[in-house]
């Protein structure tokens, strides 16, 4: 079976910790791929490219 993942960005700085310890502990099961939902957030508080950043470096993704 394959399947994927979508996560939302967290909103704060504070959030991210959990955010890649979900990630990680989910990673486990080897999904095909993960997404981040890119949020309408304005420019100067979208978080979306740093959460792809984070996971990349954090979970060894491609």
């Amino acid at each position: 079976m394959n399947y994927s993942l979508e996560f939302f960005p967290p909103k704060d700085q504070e959030s991210f910790k959990d955010f890649i310890d979900q990630a990680r502990l989910l990673s486990i099961f080897s999904p095909e791929y993960m997404s981040i939902t890119h949020t309408a957030d304005t420019v100067d508080n979208n978080q979306t490219m740093e959460t792809v950043k984070i996971l990349k470096k954090n979970l060894s993704l491609k």
